[in-house]
């Protein structure tokens, strides 16, 4: 039996530290708290960021 899944990607400002929100929906029914993830951005090779809730400095 196939069904259908989507997902719902929100970006949310915590602390002053941008995190994504994921949640999913199955077959058009209940939302679920999928995942929280810290918004990481590219500094020097090998290296994660954040990225803060100032667009215009990161």
């Amino acid at each position: 039996m196939v069904v259908g899944c989507m997902f719902y990607e929100f970006v949310a400002i915590l602390d002053e530290i941008r995190v994504r929100v994921i949640v999913k929906q199955i077959d058009g029914g209940q939302y679920i708290f999928w995942s929280i993830i810290p918004y990481w951005g590219g500094g020097v090779v090998g290296e994660r960021t954040y990225h803060f809730g100032n667009p215009e400095e990161d």
